[in-house]
């Protein structure tokens, strides 16, 4: 049982690293599904070895989270790609794609550049 335990922390681990929130709470309703079915299945001893998997999860997701901030920290990792609020360069900026699809990092960087060769001038 502890294997499974390990190998529902790897999974919170990896899941924290790459994706956001909402997959944690997509796997966190799986794992309590496979709780409550093991413990169904198997009985209650057993039951509580599943609920430390649902917890291992959490913490797994914990410690993805921060290890995915510590690489980008050291600049190993690329962080996602979303323009500062508070930033002169904001998405409101940026022009709107030909077929009026949501602004991209190139639209974004285009505004950046003209910007910066207007100020240059």
């Amino acid at each position: 049982m502890i294997s499974v335990v390990a190998l529902h922390f790897l999974a919170g681990s990896v899941t924290g690293s790459v994706f956001a929130v909402r997959t944690l709470l997509t796997l966190v309703a799986l794992v309590l599904i496979e709780c409550v079915a093991v413990t169904i299945a198997l009985g209650l001893s057993v039951g509580l070895w599943s609920l430390g998997s649902l917890i291992a999860v959490q913490v797994g997701y914990l410690g993805g989270v921060y290890l995915r901030s510590v690489l980008e920290h050291a600049g190993i990792g690329v962080p996602d790609v979303h323009p500062r609020r508070h930033s002169q360069y904001s998405v409101a900026t940026a022009p709107a794609s030909s077929n009026g699809a949501e602004r991209t990092l190139m639209d974004i960087q285009r505004v950046r550049r003209r910007d910066s060769l207007d100020r240059s001038r």
